[in-house]
């Protein structure tokens, strides 16, 4: 019981890293494309 019990934490909680993880990818990845933009911008 409590191994199953600790394994679905484990797993919830890996889907929150993994969650995380795309959140601040994608947020990298936007701030690039805008700071490029700008770049391109002023030049």
């Amino acid at each position: 019981m409590s191994d199953t019990q600790s394994e679905n934490t484990d797993r919830k909680a890996q889907a929150r890293r993994i969650k995380l993880t795309a959140l601040i990818l994608g947020l990298v990845a936007v701030l690039v494309y805008v700071g490029y933009f700008v770049y391109r911008t002023l030049i």
